[in-house]
C-alpha cells in the first residue's frame, strides 16, 4: 500500500507541476516509441537540419578551408593521421590534448575517412553569446540574461544570413538542445582504454556493489563552488551552492558539500538573477556544516542517490556525470537546461530523478523501492549501451 501511495503521489506532484520537472524533457523531441538509440540519433539529424547545405562543390571546398580557418577548434583527419595547430592542445584543463587521446584510440581501430571539423572544447557550447547570434544561429529560447552579451550588430548579420553556415561540433550545449551546434562525447572520457580501465575499478568497488538498502539513503555530491567574475556566469555556482544548504535544512536526506566554498556574497556583490533566500543565506554561513571531506570516486557507491550538478564554470555540464550511471546508486539530476551527446535516451522517472532546492525533498519522499530499483537498473543500462567505449566510438 505504502508503494502504491507513492506512486500515486509521484504522478501527481508532476502533473500538478509540484515538481519542478526536467528541463531537457520539456525540449526534447517527443521519443513516441523510439529506442534510446533512435532518439539520439532523432537529435543528431534535427541539429544538422539547422545548417545551409552546401549547394555544389565549390560551395564545399569553400566550407572546409573555412572549418580550417580556426587554429583553437580546427581538426583534420586523412586516414590515421590528425592534423591540428598547436594552440589546441593549450585549452584549459588540457581539454586539447584529451580529445587527441580520445581520436587517437579511435584510429588505433582503423583508419578513418578523410574529415574536417571544428570542435568547440567550451562546456557552454560556443565561443561567446554574440558569436553565437553573428553566426546566424536562432537565439536558445532559455538563453535569458546571456542576450545582454550579443550586440545590436551582431541581431544583424543573424537576420541578414537567415541560417548558419558553419557547423561544428560541441561537447555540451549550455541552453539545450535548440542551441545551434553537433553534439558529440565530452572530451573527459579520455581515451577508450583509460574509459575501460575507470569503468572496471568502479564496477568492482565494494561500495558500487552493495545493494540498495544497505546504502547510506542521503543524496550525494562532492566538488567545488567558485565565485564567477560576471553575473551571467554564476548559475552552476548558484544552483551548486543552493544545494550544499539542503545539507543543513535536511541533514539525513543529503550529503551535498563543497570541498572548495568560495561563494559570492550575494548581498555585498548581488546578481539579481541569482539571490539566495534568507535560508539558504543563512546555511551557506556555517562552513562547518556545508564542507566535506573528499571522497574517492571507488567510494560513491556507498550512497543511495548521486548528485549531478551544473558545472562550476558557467552553469552547463559537469565531468561528474560521466562515471555516476555505474556506481549502483540513483542518478539525480538537478534541473538545469544543458545537454550532453545522450540526453535525448534520458527521461526524468525512467533514468534519474531530477529535482532543485523547492521540490528536492517531496522528490526523494515519492520514490518508491521498486521506483528505486527500477532507476538503479536503468542507470546501469546507460552506462552500459550508451557511455561504453565502443558505445562512445560507434557514436563517432
Amino acid at each position: 500500500m505504502l508503494g502504491a501511495a507513492r506512486a500515486v503521489a509521484w504522478a501527481l506532484l508532476l502533473a500538478t507541476g509540484a515538481l519542478a520537472g526536467w528541463m531537457p524533457d520539456e525540449d526534447a523531441i517527443p521519443p513516441a516509441n523510439r529506442t534510446w538509440l533512435e532518439r539520439i540519433a532523432d537529435e543528431l539529424d534535427r541539429s544538422l537540419t539547422v545548417y545551409r547545405r552546401p549547394k555544389n562543390v565549390e560551395e564545399a571546398e569553400n566550407l572546409v578551408f573555412r572549418l580550417l580557418d580556426d587554429p583553437e577548434r580546427s581538426v583534420l583527419v586523412l586516414g590515421r593521421t590528425v592534423l591540428v595547430d598547436r594552440r589546441l592542445f593549450v585549452r584549459p584543463n588540457k581539454k586539447g590534448l584529451l580529445h587527441l587521446e580520445f581520436l587517437r584510440s579511435l584510429l588505433e581501430r582503423g583508419a578513418s575517412g578523410n574529415v574536417a571539423y571544428l570542435w568547440e572544447w567550451s562546456a557552454d557550447g560556443f565561443k561567446s553569446q554574440d558569436q553565437l547570434i553573428r553566426e546566424g544561429c536562432p537565439a536558445p529560447k532559455r538563453m535569458g540574461s546571456g542576450k545582454t552579451e550579443v550586440k545590436p550588430k551582431s541581431w544583424i548579420y543573424q537576420k541578414q544570413k537567415g541560417r548558419p553556415e558553419l557547423p561544428y561540433l560541441a561537447i555540451a550545449k549550455r541552453y539545450g538542445y535548440d542551441q545551434c551546434g553537433i553534439l558529440v562525447p565530452n572530451c573527459y572520457f579520455e581515451s577508450q582504454d583509460k574509459w575501460e580501465e575507470k569503468l572496471v575499478t568502479i564496477a568492482r568497488s565494494s561500495e558500487t556493489q552493495k545493494a540498495a538498502e544497505d546504502k547510506d539513503p542521503r543524496v550525494f555530491w562532492r566538488g567545488a563552488i567558485r565565485n564567477e567574475a560576471v553575473c551571467k556566469d554564476e548559475g552552476g555556482n548558484f544552483a551548486r551552492a543552493e544545494a550544499v544548504a539542503l545539507s543543513v535544512a535536511h541533514p539525513k536526506l543529503f550529503d551535498v558539500k563543497c570541498l572548495e566554498c568560495d561563494m559570492r556574497d550575494d548581498v555585498k556583490d548581488p546578481c539579481l538573477e541569482f539571490t539566495f533566500d534568507e535560508a539558504t543565506r543563512k546555511a551557506l554561513k556555517d562552513e562547518k556544516k556545508i564542507k566535506g571531506k573528499y571522497v574517492p570516486k571507488a567510494d560513491f557507491g556507498r550512497y543511495r542517490y548521486q548528485l549531478n550538478l551544473p558545472g562550476s564554470v558557467s552553469g552547463s555540464y559537469s565531468r561528474n556525470l560521466n562515471h555516476l550511471w555505474l556506481v549502483g546508486s540513483v542518478v539525480a539530476m538537478w534541473n538545469a537546461p544543458f545537454v550532453e551527446h545522450y540526453y535525448p535516451a534520458l527521461k526524468e522517472g525512467e533514468t534519474h530523478v531530477a529535482f532543485d532546492r523547492e521540490t528536492a525533498a517531496a522528490a526523494l519522499a515519492a520514490v518508491t523501492p521498486e521506483l528505486r530499483d527500477k532507476l538503479v537498473q536503468n542507470a546501469r543500462k546507460v552506462a552500459d549501451e550508451l557511455l561504453c567505449p565502443d558505445c562512445l566510438a560507434n557514436y563517432w
